[in-house]
């Protein structure tokens, strides 16, 4: 097969798949892979098919909320694949995602069509449901706009995230996530840098990693990376790395109210920390983004004794991690500077 008739064969299997038809592409691409054996961009998508085929059939079984659901916890599980056979040089399955991005966005696109269709589906009945919970109507609002926005949709995914889903439950660590992934993505970055801030710090884990896409916070997750450990343990580093790396620094000034409730939640959990059971993997994160919280409040306050409780804090931050503690002062020298 030449190359010519084999990227009118990809045009053709990934137009299927746009469209939520995996199951028509994959005898596409079946059948010219034995022509073309050799060709890698082929083997990955006929693999993205394999992959969501299987679980597809079965939806048809399912009410359209619990499609929906299935079709994006499907999609976690996809994405986390897809980067562990990135990591993975000596992947026996020679899967390249990164090399092959025509195929990721064919698949992507196809599956929250699917997605979105489906909570569009039960959107009219569940919102006027009167035995439908407050949580459950803004939860299936914010996969709507979770939807669009994997779509490239951002004015409709802004629309369900920040004016419906955000309208019933405020101040969700979730919405507000995504809702500034979107800004980021739709180029609106100062919003997005607020807003990522805020959700990391309301509660960094209810936030989904593999639905957030913007360059701006996956430069941060990378950087949180290099500390290690679970997947809950990075939630918690991710907004550390983002004070570090400059990318959270929109910040909103605290009330007091504010101020006297992180006082207290950072004594709760300094005494959590001294006890044995509990695992410092994510308490000490989450510490240290409270203390640079705390700091930020003390920098702008005219308190006679607030640069004092700054450097308290400082030091409380050296006493759990050193080597965070020496990059924060090494760039507070020379942003000083």
């Amino acid at each position: 097969m030449s190359n010519q008739s084999t990227e009118i064969t990809l045009a053709q299997a990934y137009n299927l798949m746009e469209e939520g038809n995996l199951a028509q592409a994959r005898p596409i691409l079946y059948d010219a892979i034995e022509f073309d054996l050799d060709n890698k961009e082929l083997h990955f998508a006929y693999w993205c098919c394999n992959f969501w085929i299987p679980h597809l059939d079965t939806e048809s079984l399912l009410s359209n909320l619990d499609k929906g659901n299935r079709i994006l916890a499907r999609w976690i599980e996809f994405s986390e694949t897809l980067e562990e056979e990135d990591k993975n040089k000596a992947s026996p399955s020679k899967i390249r995602p990164q090399s092959h991005p025509r195929a990721v966005y064919a698949t992507k696109h196809g599956v929250f069509s699917l997605a979105l269709a489906s909570f569009k589906a039960v959107e009219s009945t569940l919102i006027d449901d009167q035995t439908v919970t407050i949580a459950q109507k803004s939860d299936v609002l914010s996969k709507i706009g979770i939807c669009y926005k994997e779509l490239g949709e951002y004015d409709s995914a802004l629309e369900y995230l920040k004016i419906k889903a955000n309208a019933l439950s405020p101040n969700s660590a979730a919405i507000y996530a995504e809702m500034a992934d979107c800004f980021a993505l739709s180029g609106e970055e100062k919003q997005a840098k607020l807003f990522f801030r805020e959700a990391f710090f309301l509660d960094a884990q209810k936030i989904e990693l593999a639905f957030l896409e913007s360059q701006l916070i996956r430069a941060v997750i990378e950087q949180a990376k290099t500390k290690g450990g679970a997947k809950g343990a990075l939630l918690e580093w991710i907004p550390v790395y983002g004070e570090l790396t400059h990318v959270f620094n929109i910040k909103h000034e605290l009330r007091l109210q504010e101020v006297g409730k992180l006082q207290q939640d950072i004594y709760a959990r300094e005494n959590e920390l001294k006890d044995p059971s509990n695992s410092p993997q994510i308490l000490v994160p989450k510490l240290i983004n409270m203390y640079f919280r705390l700091i930020d409040h003390y920098e702008r306050s005219t308190d006679a004794s607030a640069a004092q409780k700054s450097q308290e804090c400082q030091l409380q931050i050296r006493s759990h991690d050193e080597d965070i503690y020496n990059i924060y002062t090494a760039n507070k020298s020379l942003t000083q500077k």
